[in-house]
């Protein structure tokens, strides 16, 4: 029975990897250690073993991002911080951003940036590509905060919207 409930926890997979390594804990603790060895097996092989990494890309002058890093710190996430004007994201990095995100490049971007208007990228006749192009080689175009978090990724505008994905 013990088991059975078990594994209905780890087999939904739910995004809140705390609560199921918390029922994991409670079950665990009144087993023998040949259950709990096996418990702990089918952990390791969902991949719920840790909880998973929460990725910000962050400019520290930016006020919402430093609000969405402190609401990642208070709830106890572990953060991979991508300052994302010292290293901009390449090209398959960010095409995989927009698409977490469900965006088409020119969403993506901070139309009120000098260079927006210097590039003059309102400008219909710029392609995916080009636009794509142009936030790898000014990231400051790019929107900010973006978190990403088990292959769900939101623009933290304001910086509760994190808290969507968590």
């Amino acid at each position: 029975m013990i088991y059975n409930y078990f594994w209905q926890i780890v087999a939904a997979k739910t995004n809140n990897v705390s609560h199921q390594c918390q029922a994991v804990i409670l079950i665990d603790s009144g087993l023998p250690d040949c259950c709990r060895i096996r418990f702990h097996m089918i952990l390791l092989a969902v991949g719920h073993s840790m909880p998973s990494n929460v990725r910000i890309y962050f400019n520290p002058a930016c006020s919402k991002c430093r609000q969405g890093k402190a609401l990642l710190e208070d709830r106890g996430e572990n953060i991979e911080i991508v300052e994302y004007l010292a290293t901009p994201p390449d090209r398959g990095e960010l095409v995989h951003i927009l698409d977490l995100l469900g965006l088409e490049p020119r969403a993506l971007m901070r139309s009120h940036e000098a260079a927006y208007a210097e590039l003059q990228l309102d400008r219909p006749e710029h392609s995916r590509d080009d636009l794509i192009a142009a936030m790898i080689a000014h990231p400051i175009l790019i929107e900010r905060p973006i978190v990403i978090k088990n292959g769900k990724a939101i623009i933290a505008r304001p910086p509760e919207r994190i808290l969507e994905i968590l």
